[in-house]
């Protein structure tokens, strides 16, 4: 599987006919060339299709002469980040960032939605020794390494510094279906990825009863009803076409009521007919419950 990013370069994408072999699209959420932010004229393009064909999304943003922090709530602001979607900081030249202004960046994002954006940069860059403090502090690497960018992955470049490597940018002129002329093109480290995107609901000692509120449970079903979507559409694939609509709706009806069984002590009531507090350990059970 491979991981492509995208832009306006890209115009207007078939997300309804992208390729197979592509499980993640990054798109470029805007710039900070020049000293202003200007958001890219496709992202709400990108990202509503990739998202209406359920195919995993993420955004980065292209470094400049910006404070962090203000480029960081700018850029929240724009990319209506949902629970699932990638986030990550291009730091290239002109004015590129240096480790304290990622530290920075990441941290305020951090604090916000709780994931720390990827750092996205050459090897020449980033393989630098003082890159270490970003990853220390739980950024993940993407590493641009050409290569001869024949369109295909030359000589795997490693990770330098960094404790894991989440894509690799191997070229700049792949062909995909879906997508008209070249687009960057990146491995993917699968198990990180997976790890990354996980909704961990291990406690924490001492967070077993630690409530958990609307927002909470709304961001963990939405995270549930993407995954599932998404596998769904994967299966639909096996029916002849004029059957589908009939087969999605059949595993749709299946899947939602498999969800209600699993998760019912989310919304079960008191004796008093208030909803009851949910917490961590609530859900950790429900999800190793058997039917």
């Amino acid at each position: 599987m491979v991981a492509i990013d995208i832009s306006y370069a890209q115009g207007f994408p078939n997300f309804d006919g992208l390729a197979d072999d592509i499980s993640l699209v990054v798109a470029r959420a805007g710039t900070l060339e020049g000293g202003g932010m200007l958001q890219d004229s496709k992202l709400i393009y990108n990202r509503e299709n990739c998202r209406r064909v359920g195919r995993q999304f993420g955004t980065y943003l292209f470094n400049g002469p910006v404070n962090p922090t203000v480029a960081a709530k700018w850029y929240l602001s724009i990319i209506d980040w949902k629970p699932g979607d990638v986030t990550a900081i291009d730091v290239e030249s002109p004015n590129a960032w240096g480790p304290a202004e990622v530290l920075e960046f990441n941290s305020f994002v951090r604090g916000e939605i709780g994931q720390t954006p990827w750092t996205y940069g050459s090897t020449s860059l980033l393989f630098q020794p003082q890159w270490k403090a970003v990853s220390d502090d739980g950024s993940l690497l993407w590493a641009a390494n050409y290569g001869s960018n024949t369109g295909t992955p030359g000589s795997d470049p490693g990770n330098g510094p960094w404790a894991t490597r989440i894509l690799w940018q191997y070229t700049s002129v792949a062909q995909h279906a879906g997508l008209s002329g070249s687009v960057d093109t990146n491995m993917v480290n699968d198990a990180a990825l997976a790890q990354h995107l996980n909704l961990n609901l291990t406690p924490k000692p001492g967070d077993e009863d630690m409530p958990l509120n609307q927002t909470d449970l709304d961001s963990i079903t939405s995270i549930v009803r993407e995954q599932v979507t998404g596998a769904m559409l994967d299966l639909v694939k096996v029916a002849p076409v004029g059957q589908r609509p009939e087969f999605f709706q059949y595993l749709q009806e299946a899947a939602w009521s498999a969800l209600n069984y699993t998760f019912p002590s989310a919304y079960s009531k008191g004796a008093d007919g208030q909803p009851l507090p949910v917490t961590i350990k609530d859900l950790t059970d429900a999800t190793h419950a058997k039917p």
